[in-house]
């Protein structure tokens, strides 16, 4: 059952003009990255559970619901600091790259809305922008067993 969202969040979204509005925090994590990388969508920096996050603003597609296949986020970062693209240049892609999106509220930024981590894939860099995609591996498109006996696997049983 899906965690409800607190009474705050929804006066918050329902309001024609409220007096804040909910923040994305993204953590991305890596085993060549000493510290994560934690970003708000904000201008103003934000502790999380003791966890300071540095405003920067970003992009955040969150995916839609699609007929066939796995929902995809996307996800566009400014290339501005040479901190994530001195990571992108070096890092090792055969090792899995993660992100953990958390929604707060900046009045109650311990409380987490929303939160879900996925795998961070196909990222690619420009002079202007950081994309990447967001999402989970095909686990159901995979096949069930590691050897199939067919006749080029087995030729001896047919």
């Amino acid at each position: 059952m899906a965690k409800p969202y607190s009474q705050a969040w929804h006066q918050t979204v329902n309001a024609v003009a409220g007096e804040e509005f909910p923040l994305i925090l993204l953590e991305i994590t890596h085993d060549d990255l000493v510290t994560p990388i934690r970003i708000v969508n904000d201008r103003q920096e934000l502790t999380h559970n003791g966890t300071l996050f540095q405003g920067f603003p970003f992009l955040l597609a969150l995916p839609e619901d699609p007929e066939s296949g796995l929902p995809e986020a996307t996800l566009q970062i400014d290339n501005v600091g040479r901190e994530l693209v001195d990571w992108l240049e070096i890092a090792d892609w055969n090792k899995p790259v993660y992100a953990r999106i958390i929604q707060v509220m900046r009045s109650a930024p311990d409380t987490a809305e929303w939160e879900i981590t996925t795998n961070l894939r196909n990222i690619s860099m420009d002079s202007r922008v950081v994309t990447a995609t967001l999402g989970f591996e095909n686990l159901l498109g995979l096949p069930g067993v590691s050897m199939v006996y067919n006749p080029i696997t087995a030729v001896g049983l047919f």
